[in-house]
């Protein structure tokens, strides 16, 4: 990715372009969870409807305001964030969402593994751009912060398995 190597910044140019590349990796992370998720949140279904769809739509939200940050910082650091659709499928790790109706479980299990993946590619940035730029290690590690604390509110609803009547809990107890 090109920076201006005229833009006036503390970093060096080369040091600049390294950390550039991390950043527009992340920018079109963030882009393609924020498309990913709102497809999700139009397609899903079932019984937990409501709440799983909320949930996508907030997702949405929060990826694409991490990723203007993530672009703001680019810029800041003289290069022009891109986040054209015409590169996002290409450069995007992440499976396409298949089209069709989603049971809310499915999307639910989608969004955990997407979240799981997203952040183990950013704690691989952020170790490259800590070398060089603790301005956009900070950027980055908040976001970490963010998407772990997502990653774990999502796995969360994984964990919630339907309790036994008390009868039942009774005699499974008794015959265990």
């Amino acid at each position: 990715m090109k920076i201006n190597r005229n833009f006036q910044h503390h970093l060096p140019n080369d040091s600049r372009s390294a950390v550039v590349v991390e950043l527009q990796a992340t920018l079109q992370d963030l882009i393609m969870m924020s498309l990913q998720a709102k497809q999700l949140h139009w397609a899903v279904t079932g019984p937990d409807f409501r709440s799983t769809h909320e949930l996508m739509d907030e997702i949405a939200h929060e990826a694409q305001a991490f990723a203007d940050e993530v672009a703001e910082r680019t810029a800041a650091l003289g290069a022009v964030p891109d986040g054209r659709l015409a590169g996002l499928y290409a450069a995007s790790p992440l499976p396409q969402v298949r089209v069709g109706f989603v049971p809310s479980p499915e999307v639910i299990s989608i969004t955990a593994n997407r979240l799981k993946s997203l952040s183990g590619r950013l704690r691989n940035r952020i170790s490259r751009v800590a070398e060089v730029d603790p301005v956009s290690e900070d950027l980055l590690l908040n976001l970490l912060y963010k998407l772990e604390k997502r990653s774990w509110m999502v796995q969360a609803r994984q964990l919630d398995k339907p309790r036994p009547k008390l009868g039942e809990a009774m005699m499974t107890e008794v015959h265990a």
